[in-house]
């Protein structure tokens, strides 16, 4: 399902950015490692235990078990390049998650199944709320011997937004748990524990059409609720075709009136990519969601800058690092125009001219030299 080209060059109708985040230990990287592994990007999925995932590399991070720095990964669903930034979950580490909300134009809100909302969860909470950033919930580690997936998202309506909606459920959970309900296609998806992250879909069981019929309607209200020409149709016809309810919820969660909600057990690889493939499908390129104010080199006077590729070239550096071997590496967003190796930049912070050299797109440490970025795109140079 999801495809990969080494090379490919992406416009900026063609890119997601989210932002993995959570309270400490409820997946986020274990779902990273799996979005490498279901889109072909990784030939094994990496355990955090085993201190193998590409996204905790450094030695502190695989010695502690937990993620310490945030991590740039990338990969190709559908044609749509997706950027991950798995973000750490304790509180010590905030200003990497806060970085990384800045330049990210969606969050994934991670929740454990058998815990509901924790303090880290209502921290990194607010932080989207500040950045007005659409958001999924993933409710994780349904496979726990005590998960309890309505009960975790009821907390999360509760505690985080009442606009919480069900877009998957699991049909069981606990060891072995295999099946989820997507209430958007109307259709049961099995995946193999363990297994490469691929599904079919087959029919609703009979026990659950019931609740997954209830579950649709919900969601399609909820929808229509966002838009008043959608709910014009809704109250004439009873309810929404395809096309609308594609488009609909795009601007709903756009607007931030719809948090779509999934069920996911990341360290079995069930439930993740059909995360991804929502992500490509529904939420925002860049340019739907943010304009920035930067400083006019020339002028010196704050203007808006709207990401789109005509405008002049502008960067942000969201993160600098010291990599043994490399040297300083300045991960970035492209805000507006297209970025390519040897370009001269005004650095604002001290008004003087530099060149860029090479530009890499990042999967943890591992980089690949690109010719060009677009707007809205992330990247690393040294």
């Amino acid at each position: 399902m999801g495809q990969h080209n080494n090379y490919r060059e992406y416009t900026s109708q063609q890119i997601r950015t989210i932002a993995l985040i959570g309270h400490g230990g409820c997946g986020k990287t274990s779902f990273s490692e799996a979005a490498l592994f279901s889109t072909g990007i990784i030939n094994r999925q990496g355990r955090i235990e085993d201190g193998n995932t590409i996204s905790d590399y450094h030695p502190d991070e695989i010695e502690r078990k937990i993620s310490i720095n945030s991590s740039l990964l990338t990969t190709d669903v559908n044609n749509i390049k997706i950027n991950m930034l798995d973000t750490p979950g304790y509180t010590d580490f905030t200003g990497e998650v806060k970085a990384s909300l800045r330049v990210s134009d969606s969050a994934v809100t991670f929740v454990r199944a058998f815990e509901g909302v924790e303090v880290g969860t209502e921290f990194v909470w607010e932080h989207v709320k500040g950045y007005k950033l659409p958001s999924l919930f993933v409710i994780n580690k349904i496979d726990s011997d005590n998960a309890d997936f309505n009960k975790v998202f009821a907390s999360i309506r509760e505690r985080l937004s009442s606009d919480a909606t069900v877009v998957t459920f699991p049909v069981k959970t606990g060891a072995g748990a295999k099946e989820i309900i997507d209430v958007v296609k109307m259709k049961m998806l099995r995946f193999i524990p363990n297994g490469n992250g691929i599904y079919t879909e087959e029919d609703v069981p009979a026990d659950l059409k019931e609740k997954t019929t209830k579950l649709h309607e919900e969601l399609i209200e909820k929808i229509a609720e966002s838009d008043e020409v959608m709910l014009d149709k809704f109250l004439t016809n009873g309810t929404l075709a395809d096309e609308e309810i594609r488009k609909g919820l795009h601007q709903a969660l756009l607007d931030r009136k719809i948090y779509p909600t999934f069920a996911s057990s990341a360290s079995t690889n069930v439930g993740v990519l059909n995360v991804l493939e929502f992500v490509s499908s529904y939420c925002p390129p860049p340019m739907e969601i943010q304009t920035v104010t930067a400083t006019d080199v020339n002028t010196k006077k704050e203007i808006e800058v709207k990401i789109d590729d005509a405008s002049p070239a502008t960067l942000f550096v969201f993160k600098t690092v010291s990599e043994h071997h490399v040297g300083e590496l300045s991960f970035f967003k492209v805000y507006s125009g297209t970025i390519t190796p040897g370009m001269d930049l005004v650095n604002e912070s001290n008004d003087k001219p530099e060149r860029l050299g090479q530009i890499f797109v990042m999967n943890g440490r591992d980089r690949k030299e690109v010719l060009k970025l677009h707007a809205g795109d992330l990247g690393a140079v040294v």
